[in-house]
């Protein structure tokens, strides 16, 4: 998991490289004002012998500048396994949370960190309903502004959600997103 995380880490420092090479100004981003973001991710679980999941979020909030953005999302992170007696059990952990994000550069090609931070819902066969104590979402990625004025991100995070009496639901999240 390290190597794969320091790949990670020197694929951002060589895209943001080549986006400070190529200074094409004729983009535009919102540097103020109201953003909304899409996000599709993978999420490889540590737990319940490493089962695959997906996840979706919505954040919508304010942008202060080009460097600072905060708002509030709501999500969906899912994965099914074999249960004891060999049933399929879905589980979703839904968080509610708020959302920050840091732009290092201001260029075309940039790369940021982002942290999600709240609570959730877990909802699954046997424990619906239930509260989580926390969620926590520090994520790692590339930016690439687009001449629409529209962001696509990519990037890596360490998922951490505990739910109360029941254990942590944590995992890497591979992360694509839409910022308009």
């Amino acid at each position: 998991m390290r190597r794969l995380l320091l790949l990670f880490i020197l694929f951002i420092v060589s895209f943001s490289a080549f986006g400070e090479i190529r200074t094409d100004d004729n983009y535009r981003y919102a540097k103020r004002g109201y953003f909304g973001t899409a996000n599709v991710s993978y999420i490889l679980w540590d737990d319940y012998n490493h089962p695959i999941g997906i996840g979706a979020e919505v954040i919508n909030g304010y942008a202060f500048n080009k460097w600072f953005m905060l708002g509030a999302g709501v999500g969906a992170n899912m994965m099914s396994y074999k249960g004891y007696e060999n049933e399929c059990v879905v589980e979703a952990v839904i968080p509610l949370f708020v959302h920050a994000r840091f732009n290092i550069l201001d260029r075309r090609v940039t790369p940021f960190f982002s942290l999600g931070v709240g609570g959730g819902i877990l909802v699954d066969n046997y424990n619906s309903g239930v509260a989580s104590a926390l969620y926590l979402d520090p994520k790692l990625g590339v930016a690439v502004h687009l001449k629409n004025g529209g962001t696509i991100d990519f990037g890596v995070s360490r998922l951490f959600s505990g739910v109360i009496w029941l254990g942590s639901y944590n995992g890497i999240k591979f992360g694509v997103s839409y910022t308009w």
